[in-house]
């Protein structure tokens, strides 16, 4: 269930993320996404991610997402089973081919729906990215 004001505390995430560079284990899609499910819900999701998984470079993370089977399988274990990706809405999480911003190897980032687009870290601050980058989707709250 979503929070009543959900949409001012993803509002505000946003606003408070916007110039902070992609960090691995700190600010990266999987922390950012968490952030964002627990401003939509209020249920403390970032502080069980933190307390499950580790992760704090690029190689304990690649080793955290082949050992849960990919990217997509990892944040299931999580949010359930994934939609398919023009089915989001404004304040889920969608997994992006992320083309346009890459603070790291891999081209996939995991997603905010906002409005008209996705956002997601990348290495300056938020990054927008077309909803048309979209692959998989899950519905929050």
């Amino acid at each position: 269930m979503r929070h009543e004001s959900w949409k001012i505390r993803l509002s505000l995430l946003v606003e408070d993320y916007r110039h902070i560079p992609f960090e691995w284990g700190v600010n990266d899609c999987i922390t950012f996404a968490a952030r964002a499910v627990d401003a939509v819900t209020g249920l403390g999701v970032y502080e069980i991610v933190r307390a499950k998984y580790h992760w704090n470079d690029v190689r304990s993370a690649a080793k955290l997402i082949a050992n849960h089977g990919g990217l997509s399988n990892l944040i299931s274990e999580v949010l359930g089973v994934p939609n398919p990706p023009f089915s989001a809405k404004h304040g889920d999480i969608v997994l992006a081919h992320n083309k346009f911003d890459q603070p790291h190897e891999d081209s996939r980032l995991v997603t905010v729906r906002l409005e008209d687009h996705l956002v997601g870290p990348g290495a300056a601050g938020l990054i927008a990215i077309p909803v048309t980058a979209s692959r998989l989707s899950w519905r929050v709250g």
